[in-house]
């Protein structure tokens, strides 16, 4: 099941709308921005009247929240920074140099569509901060008054963030790349943001994230698990959008049915996005047994992962594809980072190759290499043998340049 395909209607749209942003810059955001988010917008940039508006009109429990999260996130932020370590290989003529630096600087994308997030915004901005990257802009849709979402807006400057501009959407994506000249995009996103983050990443402008959405559950339950628990999880990921998908894979008939009532009994009162995702994305599979529901869950390879089984430590060893693996907890509580861990996470089977967001994301590796002359004296032969069974004779002709004991 390859969830993360690209659609070519999609993929043509998102590139028309990046090359007009690429041509005709703040021109082309205003029109896609009226466009899409019917809204008209002269002055793209949040004010600094706006963010104390926003301020003022949030409650002290909620501001509370959101620091217990920046709090919750920065801590293992900061754990991780310190098993980040250059590496250096020395011998007596010559160095290697593995180094980490900080990317300079970084585009965050806080969606508010269907629902505003802004605990995506201390995602990816708690671990940037750590990483070191000194330079941020934030990008996210306005509302129909005109203005960003308040708890975005709080969110983005509790976590640091200054420079904040209303751009929704693949425009937002092109803004941060060809206009603001951002050195990594992350955050999550609806359908035409997360594409746009692809085609950006493929041109080589700079890089993103995580492939990331639409959201998956995958649920490993035997008997013992609790049925109204793992029915509200599944719910609660279905409800990011109508094409989320919610599994569970059991290994006992008679929790499937029980699980399978409460589902129908609990999906009673939420929205119809909700209801539509579990009716196309949601599943209940009866499996023969454990070892064959982690084969499936490793063959489908989630964005989160959840284990209630009786041993549910040890499957969650053998679970190697998963963006996260929780066992015997809520991913909701992920979500918001108060256990610490990133809900950026990797969707469409592409945590075969890559994890969530981490302060990893928000730094790059460059080698640092030394030799005296007299080794690059040693490695010119073997060097030159090898550029010629490559026959790239210029190559080969470098490093015999160094026969002569000098670089000057």
């Amino acid at each position: 099941i390859y969830r993360g395909q690209i659609d070519p209607a999609v993929e043509t749209k998102v590139r028309d709308i990046l090359e007009q942003v690429k041509l005709r810059r703040f021109e082309a955001v205003k029109e896609f921005t009226e466009k899409f988010d019917q809204v008209k917008i002269d002055e793209p940039v949040v004010s600094e009247d706006e963010i104390n508006e926003a301020f003022s009109n949030i409650k002290k429990e909620e501001i509370n929240v959101i620091k217990k999260s920046i709090k919750s996130v920065e801590r293992f932020c900061l754990e991780e920074k310190k098993l980040i370590k250059d590496i250096k290989l020395i011998d007596k003529s010559s160095s290697t140099l593995l180094r980490w630096l900080p990317l300079k600087k970084a585009g965050i994308y806080a969606p508010s569509g269907r629902a505003p997030l802004p605990s995506s915004v201390i995602m990816s901005a708690v671990p940037a901060k750590i990483a070191g990257v000194k330079d941020f802009v934030l990008c996210s849709p306005p509302q129909k008054d005109g203005k960003i979402n308040k708890y975005i807006l709080a969110a983005a400057r509790l976590s640091g963030i200054d420079r904040i501009y209303k751009i929704g959407g693949a425009q937002a994506i092109g803004a941060m790349a060809y206009l603001f000249d951002v050195d990594i995009i992350s955050g999550p996103g609806n359908l035409y943001v997360s594409v746009a983050k692809q085609l950006i990443q493929s041109k080589g402008i700079c890089k993103i994230d995580v492939l990331a959405g639409p959201s998956e559950i995958l649920v490993i339950a035997d008997k013992a698990a609790n049925p109204s628990i793992i029915a509200s999880d599944m719910l609660a990921q279905a409800e990011h959008g109508p094409t989320s998908a919610a599994i569970c894979l059991t290994n006992n008939k008679e929790f499937a049915k029980n699980l399978d009532n409460e589902l129908n009994r609990q999906i009673d009162g939420l929205d119809e996005i909700t209801k539509k995702s579990i009716q196309n994305y949601g599943t209940i599979v009866i499996t023969k047994d454990i070892e064959e529901s982690i084969k499936l869950a490793n063959e489908f390879a989630a964005e989160h992962v959840e284990i209630f089984t009786r041993d549910a430590e040890k499957v969650a060893e053998k679970i190697i594809n998963a963006g996260a693996v929780f066992i015997k907890t809520g991913e909701v509580f992920g979500d918001y980072g108060f256990d610490s861990s990133n809900h950026i996470l990797p969707t469409g089977r592409a945590s075969r190759f890559e994890g969530g967001v981490s302060v990893q994301t928000f730094m790059k590796k460059q080698y640092v290499k030394t030799a005296k002359i007299e080794k690059q004296k040693e490695w010119a032969k073997d060097c030159a043998i090898f550029a010629r069974m490559e026959r790239l004779e210029a190559h080969a002709r470098s490093a015999q340049a160094r026969k002569g004991g000098t670089n000057e």
